[in-house]
């Protein structure tokens, strides 16, 4: 019987990354320990720091806002989670054996990961293009994101903007460090806007914003609506 991968949906070139990818992940986040006499909790002997999903999407953006201004909290929000996601890939790359290994082996745990922490589901879409220079397209879709899940349980399908900035900027910031280029990721649509998943497409810098204003205008979606907001021009 073939190997099935659950925690994520790759294409098919994908799936024997993701297959190796997804046993090393489950053994790493299996050996949890805590230490209650010193308020430590490690898995496979990395700190870890447990935090409500409410408070980074609610309390914490929203001070963000207060000091910055919406559109420049999410740019912040979107900053952090690339950095958060390249210093991960450095640190799993470095931990799974894969600094030498292909960019679609180094990509592998990335989702998977994703999906352990909490962070959202991903799934990869036919029409991607992963190769490591100027060419690379990614187009992915999160059914579930702790952002969107956090805003839509507390406020409903009411947002008039895409919000999963964090989840977008960690994804980048993975690929960026697994494909060894620099990336951004622009949300197309969004949940929270009642729309039927949360969109991205990741390419390089100078290229994201015509691949998201093509797609849009062939699929009939306002370009104007996507969130490139969090992008620094």
């Amino acid at each position: 019987m073939a190997e099935e991968l659950v925690s994520a949906i790759v294409p098919d070139q994908l799936k024997p990354a993701f297959i190796a990818a997804e046993k090393e992940v489950k053994k790493y986040f299996s050996r949890e320990e805590r230490d209650v006499t010193k308020g430590i909790l490690t898995i496979s002997g990395n700190r870890y720091l447990h935090m409500a999903a409410s408070v980074l999407t609610g309390a914490f953006r929203k001070k963000l806002a207060d000091i910055m201004g919406d559109e420049s909290a999410d740019a912040i929000l979107y900053d952090l989670g690339k950095e958060w996601g390249k210093q991960d890939a450095k640190y799993y790359h470095k931990s799974m054996g894969l600094e030498n290994a292909t960019p679609d082996e180094r990509l592998g745990p990335g989702p998977i990961i994703f999906n352990y922490q909490g962070i959202a589901f991903v799934h990869l879409l036919e029409g991607s293009h992963t190769s490591p220079d100027e060419n690379y397209y990614l187009i992915y879709n999160h059914p579930h994101s702790f952002e969107m899940d956090t805003f839509v349980e507390n406020y409903g399908k009411t947002s008039k903007k895409c919000v999963c900035v964090i989840g977008g900027g960690y994804s980048t910031g993975w690929c960026s460090e697994s494909y060894r280029i620099e990336l951004d990721a622009v949300e197309i649509t969004c949940r929270a806007r009642g729309e039927d998943a949360c969109l991205y497409i990741m390419a390089p810098p100078e290229k994201v914003r015509g691949y998201v204003e093509d797609y849009c205008k062939k699929h009939g979606l306002d370009h104007e609506k996507a969130n490139f907001n969090v992008l620094t021009e």
